[in-house]
């Protein structure tokens, strides 16, 4: 058995993706102990990147999103067992599902999440660096063009509902079909609401430009 608490956050060095697709892995994972091992730790690599960063996004703080990314896939070993493929349902899907549902308990207790005032500009943190598990920052935001910068702040602003839409999307990766699973939304209500928010935003954005 793993024990995720012994593997760190980071990637390994010279981390190279194994070229066994998602199935391949997930069927490796359930043949055997050996196989669950190794195939489960090579989904652990593969998805902790957007796994913590759609964390980051969505709680604001760094220390908080390495627990929730840690107890994401804590959750995600102990119920390896019960995970089929049902509905056209990845394994990526159901991954997020559990770090949606997570995400949503916090939210729900406000017992751990630190809120950041958007009026008095962005946390100390992320003002320096978006942070990430892997050594080096995701965006490195004195080099950000003021274009990226804009488009990131308008996400941050956003209610939490539209901000998980957004994070879902496009640091998720998953289809309109996958967030509305995971929402319990319908793939066409989930692609009309994804459509209204990216509208409003490249609205806002070209308001600002125009200042």
């Amino acid at each position: 058995m793993i024990h995720l608490k012994s593997m760190s956050l980071e990637r390994r060095d010279g981390y190279k993706p194994n070229p066994l697709s998602e199935r391949e892995l997930v069927a490796m994972a359930k043949a055997s102990p050996d196989g669950f091992r190794d195939a489960f730790g090579e989904l652990y690599q593969r998805y902790l990147p957007r796994i913590y960063t759609y964390h980051y996004y969505r709680l604001r703080d760094p220390h908080v999103a390495e627990d929730a990314t840690q107890e994401t896939f804590e959750r995600a070993m102990r119920g390896f067992g019960n995970f089929q493929y049902r509905n056209k349902e990845s394994y990526s899907t159901w991954l997020f599902q559990i770090a949606h549902n997570y995400t949503a308990n916090v939210y729900r207790s406000n017992s751990r999440r630190k809120t950041v005032s958007l009026t008095n500009g962005l946390s100390d943190d992320m003002e320096r660096t978006l942070t990430s598990p892997f050594g080096e920052p995701e965006v490195e935001i004195e080099k950000e063009d003021e274009r990226s910068k804009t488009v990131r702040e308008a996400v941050l602003a956003l209610p939490d509902d539209q901000k998980n839409l957004i994070l879902l999307k496009f640091v998720g990766d998953l289809s309109n079909r996958e967030i509305g699973h995971i929402l319990g939304a319908t793939e066409g209500a989930t692609k009309a609401k994804l459509f209204r928010i990216i509208r409003k935003l490249k609205k806002q954005f070209t308001q600002k430009q125009q200042v």
